[in-house]
């Protein structure tokens, strides 16, 4: 693994599934969604939502499923404290 820490999800995710071999065809049909979210996420111009990020995690081998479950925690806790907020004062 290279020593160069990546600074953004989608260049975490590209690393992880060249590390293991895998296309961005394999890691999308693993999650059962298109290629293009695979694509779109690896270049920054989507971050993956939720379910998409659990179905990446899952099919990457629990070395790098770990770490990149930690980005994706990192990245949408915000979001989701926002909600946890918002559903506990009735709006949803």
């Amino acid at each position: 693994m290279s020593s160069k820490q990546p600074k953004t999800l989608g260049e975490l995710l590209h690393r992880l599934r060249k590390e293991e071999g895998l296309t961005q065809e394999q890691l999308a049909a693993g999650g059962d969604f298109h290629q293009s979210v695979v694509s779109l996420c690896e270049n920054g111009e989507r971050t993956p939502t939720l379910a998409q990020a659990l179905a990446m995690w899952t099919y990457l081998s629990p070395k790098h499923g770990a770490w990149f479950w930690g980005e994706v925690r990192r990245l949408h806790t915000p979001h989701l404290d926002r909600a946890a907020k918002r559903h506990k004062r009735g709006r949803r």
